[in-house]
């Protein structure tokens, strides 16, 4: 596990432990697990249903394919690496610095089966414990822009991204 400190990282990690019933509520994730609000057109009339449109827009533009290995680059709760691991069968690395998030994700990855492709940890994006070209994706939906350090995270990624393949954000 990678050592977590700073005021910063506190404050998100604060946040979202606070907040989760929040997004509980008004996210109205039961039906996609999603922390994000989704990608919006015409034909789509609720967050579940924008939260599921993000995940299949941004997976089909790096081409996820069932052999890959992604990394979830501030997973929340699972939503969109559990997502991936049904539709696409693709093993997803989903780390968060928010413990109790950990623990959500294992949960979910369990009641929706997919435990057995879906690997939580507590990790900061910005300095992880994989090594060198581990990983086919790098997914950050809704999560660098959290992080102070933008530099680092793109360093970070690069690191552990596999030569020629891809890196997706998707940030306000």
């Amino acid at each position: 596990m990678t050592k977590l400190t700073g005021l910063h990282a506190a404050r998100i990690r604060h946040y979202y432990e606070k907040t989760n019933s929040d997004y509980e509520i008004f996210l109205r994730r039961k039906n996609h697990l999603g922390m994000h609000y989704g990608f919006w057109e015409w034909g789509i009339f609720s967050i579940s249903q924008a939260s599921i449109h993000q995940n299949k827009l941004l997976a089909d533009r790096v081409e996820i394919k069932k052999n890959m290995r992604v990394l979830d680059a501030g997973c929340g709760v699972g939503g969109s690496a559990i997502f991936l691991a049904q539709h696409y069968g693709c093993r997803v690395d989903a780390i968060t610095i928010v413990p109790s998030q950990v623990t959500v994700v294992k949960k979910n990855a369990q009641a929706h089966h997919v435990r057995d492709l879906v690997f939580p940890s507590l990790q900061d994006y910005t300095k992880t414990t994989f090594l060198n070209n581990t990983f086919d994706v790098i997914w950050a939906v809704e999560s660098v822009c959290h992080t102070p350090n933008k530099k680092q995270f793109l360093k970070e990624a690069y690191r552990i991204l596999k030569p020629g393949w891809k890196l997706i954000i998707a940030d306000g």
